[in-house]
């Protein structure tokens, strides 16, 4: 089969497989394009029939939006430090009675956090404050992966019940 012969036969195929998982209809051709590109520069499809043409091109684009979804991602990092000045409230005055001042969140938060034990502590920080992956979490502090995780789950859960009576709106982690 010839590579022009292809392309007009499963473009609209894999614009298509795009368009379904929610990529809009320009990002769509484009990565369709991209699938191509990729193909055409490892593969020659005179010796390769058809059927084994589209699956080869099928997983590209399986792979190819798999990197667009993880560009797109959002990673919160959150600020703890002394001098970040918070300059509206984080939640409704409804949610957060009582606590009419963001500023009145800090020092109880730092308080939670100096409470948690070391281990518990630094992985906190690492993550959530620093924003480190799990894979460098785990490279700092010389730990398994899967313990950062388990650790971290475990400081989030502490700190919650620490902050027990600050309505759970004025907070988020």
């Amino acid at each position: 089969m010839e590579e022009h012969d292809l392309y007009k036969l499963s473009f609209p195929r894999i614009i298509r497989y795009f368009l379904y998982r929610d990529v809009g209809s320009d990002e769509a051709e484009d990565l369709a394009q991209e699938t191509y590109v990729r193909f055409f520069a490892k593969y020659r499809c005179n010796d390769m029939d058809e059927t084994v043409c589209i699956k080869i091109l099928y997983t590209i684009a399986r792979n190819i939006y798999r990197e667009w979804v993880r560009e797109r991602v959002n990673r919160p990092v959150y600020e703890l430090q002394q001098d970040f000045p918070i300059t509206e409230p984080v939640g409704g005055e409804d949610d957060v009675e009582g606590y009419d001042d963001t500023e009145a969140l800090r020092p109880l938060l730092m308080d939670a956090l100096a409470g948690l034990n070391p281990t518990l502590r630094q992985v906190v920080t690492l993550r959530l404050i620093e924003g480190l992956t799990r894979r460098e979490t785990a490279e700092r502090l010389s730990i398994k992966e899967k313990d950062v995780h388990t650790y971290q789950k475990r400081a989030v859960r502490q700190l919650r019940d620490r902050l027990s009576d600050v309505p759970r709106s004025a907070y988020t982690f």
